[in-house]
């Protein structure tokens, strides 16, 4: 087999595997510490703040004119772009299957690859902020976005494993603080700031 091959056999299989019942409460649990543990830091390291940056979707609703629905809709496109696409990539493609669902029996091996596929996603990000999304280049390079980046990925890497290869289940994981921090805390102002503002080489 190429590589194509093996890349689209691994997709679709990642794409196909769903998680039983109880592997599908691992993950909501995974989801829930994953989100409570990164929103931690982000509150603790002043890169969110909580009470200044709360600005919930349905209040763009009310303020639009007229009144409309849909960004009342936009926190579940976090779930598609970047949460599926990305882990369906580098979950789903680059990283090899798990070979066990059970985290404790992970070989050395796999372990080492999910690091160094996690490490380079995160590292993915300033340099999409010196590329493609130079707008978000201040964000990207912030070591607190960094910290959390790993964060959210390595529990969207357990969601992965537990849910015996599911990126519907890792893309769950990525989704919901992604949602929360771009559509509810502020992040989608700080990933559109006006790159003319930015000090770029």
């Amino acid at each position: 087999m190429n590589i194509i091959s093996v890349l689209a056999s691994r997709a679709w299989i990642s794409l196909t595997t769903l998680p039983t019942d109880q592997a599908a409460w691992n993950v909501v649990a995974v989801t829930a510490v994953t989100t409570f543990g990164a929103g931690a830091v982000a509150i603790g390291t002043g890169f969110i703040e909580p009470v200044q940056d709360f600005n919930p979707p349905s209040i763009a609703s009310l303020q639009a004119e007229p009144a409309s629905m849909l960004p009342l809709l936009k926190p579940l496109s976090a779930f598609i772009f970047p949460s599926l696409l990305e882990e369906l990539f580098w979950r789903g493609m680059i990283l090899s299957p798990p070979p066990t669902s059970h985290l404790t029996s992970l070989p050395a091996p796999w372990l080492i690859e999910a690091g160094i596929v996690l490490v380079v996603h995160v590292a993915t990000h300033p340099l999409a902020g010196r590329t493609v999304w130079p707008r978000g280049r201040k964000t990207f390079e912030d070591y607190r976005f960094l910290g959390l980046a790993s964060i959210v990925l390595a529990g969207a890497t357990v969601s992965y494993v537990v849910s015996g290869g599911s990126v519907w289940a890792a893309a769950f994981t990525h989704g919901v603080p992604v949602a929360l921090w771009r559509d509810f805390f502020g992040g989608e102002a700080k990933l559109l700031q006006n790159s003319a503002k930015l000090n770029i080489d």
